[in-house]
């Protein structure tokens, strides 16, 4: 028999919550960050089949992986992220998943995320967006705090010397280092609440889509802008950049990597902070998603 559960999580976004009473099954309500993470670790840990129903954004859906994940519990387990927070991004696939989909994660280091990292511009971006919603005076939300962070980060305009090792499905390795903008690393194809930053990104094919934007003038960032935040820098036939950008984007479809010098980066809308390296890989079809019905198929997930 399959359990329902509810998390809830009541700061996502503008606390539009379900009245818990026309809820079946358990609810819990999530009243720190970690809380929804310890939660399912410790109740999916004893087995059994469940469904998790996840309100919140990007971020409490992260928490959730990472407690299905560590629980062990990712064939065992639907996730089914429910748009009550700011982003929403990974929802914007999940909902089109009408049945139940094994879904591969990011792996970096000893924690996982389900939808994108990501370094440098963007990350900075995140972390003054989250700011902006927690002004009290003047509280930005939504996707205009992410806009408004954009233009404030542009004006700094700060890079990141990264440099990164990328192995291919033959483990052959390529190492690239720069002075970057921004570095993508992506299992989902939205972030930033609705930027399709990677358009090619599959979230069930064991590959990660990794995407590095070199140092270039506030001029030419505006000008990519429009184009990243509809997806066209990337042509998804010949999965490369496309070709007036060929020279300042890097665009790689890779299984595992590495990056070095990290000091800050973002993973699903969260800041984290690294001790200067971040090893990463794809875990594939390591969780099973679902946007509305379906049923628990075990054998969909690899174990």
């Amino acid at each position: 028999m399959t359990k329902t559960l509810h998390i809830l999580n009541p700061v996502a976004g503008k606390g539009r919550l379900p009245d818990t009473r026309t809820l079946e099954g358990e609810v819990h309500i999530t009243t720190r960050p970690g809380d929804a993470t310890e939660f399912l670790e410790a109740r999916l840990s004893g087995g059994g089949y469940h469904r998790v129903f996840v309100y919140g954004g990007d971020g409490t859906q992260n928490e959730a992986v990472n407690g299905i994940m560590r629980a062990g519990a990712g064939s065992r387990t639907v996730l089914t992220p429910v748009p009550t927070g700011t982003g929403n991004d990974f929802f914007k696939l999940s909902s089109k998943m009408e049945e139940e989909t094994a879904c591969d994660v990011i792996r970096y280091n000893d924690r996982y995320a389900l939808n994108v990292l990501n370094i440098g511009f963007d990350s900075a971006v995140a972390e003054r967006t989250n700011n902006f919603k927690k002004n009290k005076i003047i509280p930005i939300r939504g996707p205009a705090a992410y806009i408004v962070s954009c233009g404030v980060e542009l004006v700094k305009k700060t890079t990141e010397h990264l440099k990164l090792s990328l192995y291919d499905e033959a483990n052959r390795r390529e190492n690239i280092e720069d002075d970057f903008l921004l570095c993508l690393v992506a299992n989902g194809r939205y972030y930033g609440g609705g930027f399709e930053a990677a358009p090619a990104a599959e979230p069930s094919d064991g590959l990660l889509d990794v995407i590095m934007v070199k140092n270039v003038s506030r001029m030419i960032f505006i000008k990519l802008v429009g184009l990243y935040k509809r997806g066209e820098h990337i042509d998804k036939k010949t999965l490369r950049p496309i070709e007036k950008l060929r020279d300042i984007v890097t665009f790689r479809r890779v299984p595992k990597l590495t990056i070095d010098n990290v000091r800050h980066f973002c993973t699903d809308g969260e800041i984290n902070t690294a001790n200067g390296r971040l090893d990463i890989e794809s875990v594939p079809r390591a969780i099973l998603v679902c946007g509305a019905g379906g049923q628990i198929k075990p054998e969909a997930v690899r174990a």
